[in-house]
């Protein structure tokens, strides 16, 4: 442990271009924290503090549920700091359709609240994220609520250089360099996918990469409307994309008071890899959707609304009992009412 100003280190959680990531506790009310230290050869640059300084005093505007809010920052004995919200939870992996409607609606609200950010003057100030990723996007173990974190290479004023992961960052991110809401947009895109599908969207070599990125998009993924939602978002021509946040937050906003369990996990690698449903591979797209829909412990009626919510196609209890007779779901009695199994 060691003293560093109101907050004593712990544990060193991450390191990246930016800078190292503690774990800390707050000496004033022994709350825990997370402390992102500035590297010393960026304060050395340049204009790098007043930047510094004039982003954090933005980002400690973005007041939001599923936005790690920041406490504090400054300056400890020549080191710059930001003090961050701990959030006990886990990186985004495969989850049921249901749960990825929420996260979707969770996060798209998050970075809509970025992008419309305005100063104390009113002043529009928009925030791009330019690295939205499973790694960035945190499940909270108490109640499943998702939290964007870590805007640490974001730019101020709508646009920027390029920046983000890899399988991650959009087209016009790699090509030209640039990122914009647009491209947060089709970050998520990507993240939802993932979680849809069980597996990476785009795997390989950097060179194979980029050129699945730009050239050939992700997947087809079965038809719901969620999935139409989830690939308009991944469209490689930004203008075939939502027009803003805004209208993404319309489209999942269905799923926002849905309440589920959430299913963390690392995703497999490969272009062939296989989701949470691995072994259903003779169920059609349509069953594979409504599969999707089901979680633990939910009763014929709610599963029957959960289906007909997410806007698959076919009569939801015939796709019930058709999962039912392949084996894909199973239904107990608990409690006197007949329940299913997952």
């Amino acid at each position: 442990m060691t003293a560093f100003g109101s907050y004593t280190l712990g544990r060193k959680i991450g390191a990246g271009g930016m800078g190292e990531v503690f774990l800390a506790t707050r000496v004033s009310d022994s709350a825990q924290v997370v402390i992102k230290r500035v590297l010393p050869g960026l304060v050395s640059q340049s204009g790098f503090v007043d930047r510094f300084l004039d982003e954090v005093r933005v980002l400690a505007r973005l007041q939001h549920p599923h936005v790690v809010r920041v406490f504090d920052f400054g300056e400890v004995n020549g080191q710059w700091f930001i003090a961050m919200e701990f959030v006990d939870g886990a990186p985004v992996g495969a989850l049921d359709l249901q749960r990825t409607g929420r996260l979707g609606f969770e996060i798209a609200s998050a970075l809509d609240a970025a992008h419309s950010l305005r100063d104390a003057a009113g002043k529009s100030t928009p925030i791009v994220h330019r690295d939205v990723s499973p790694q960035n996007i945190l499940l909270r173990a108490s109640d499943g609520a998702a939290k964007l974190i870590d805007f640490g290479i974001a730019s101020l004023g709508g646009k920027g250089a390029g920046g983000g992961k890899l399988g991650y960052a959009a087209p016009e991110q790699l090509l030209e360099d640039e990122a914009s809401p647009l491209s947060d947009q089709y970050s998520l895109g990507v993240v939802l996918w993932e979680c849809l599908a069980g597996r990476r969207a785009f795997d390989g070599e950097d060179v194979e990469v980029i050129r699945l990125v730009t050239e050939v998009g992700v997947d087809a993924l079965p038809a719901s409307a969620l999935s139409d939602t989830v690939m308009r978002m991944c469209s490689l021509d930004p203008r075939s994309r939502y027009a803003s946040m805004s209208e993404v937050v319309g489209a999942f906003r269905k799923f926002a008071s849905i309440s589920v369990s959430p299913l963390p996990g690392p995703l497999p690698r490969g272009r062939e890899g296989v989701g949470v449903r691995a072994a259903l591979q003779e169920l059609s797209a349509v069953e594979s959707a409504a599969l999707g829909c089901v979680a633990d412990g939910m009763t014929f009626e709610e599963a029957e609304r959960a289906i007909e919510a997410a806007g698959v196609d076919g009569f939801a209890l015939d796709l019930l009992e058709d999962l039912i007779s392949k084996g894909a779901l199973v239904a107990e009695d608990r409690d006197g009412v007949r329940r299913f199994k997952r």
